[in-house]
């Protein structure tokens, strides 16, 4: 397991880091953070921000916006994932 894990961390940690891939993203992207007016998008409460993949922001929207569509995780298109 150790290996695995050693593997993977080198694999995450040679990802190439750009100005188009990777600054200071939100990092707590959901419903209760952003404020939508007149077709634009306000994001606000940065206390979690940081420097990652700007990825990192999109996914953590998404799956904030799909968690609760089925109104529980059970039934999510996340389900497989959350039994681990």
């Amino acid at each position: 397991m150790i290996s695995i894990l050693k593997e993977r961390l080198t694999k995450l940690t040679s990802l190439p880091k750009s100005k188009d891939t990777y600054g200071l993203t939100h990092t707590d992207f959901h419903q209760s953070n952003f404020y939508l007016h007149n077709g634009d998008i306000y994001l606000f409460d940065f206390d979690d921000c940081g420097y990652t993949y700007f990825v990192n922001d999109i996914a953590n929207g998404w799956f904030n916006a799909t968690e609760g569509i089925s109104g529980n995780m059970g039934n999510s298109i996340f389900t497989p994932y959350g039994r681990y």
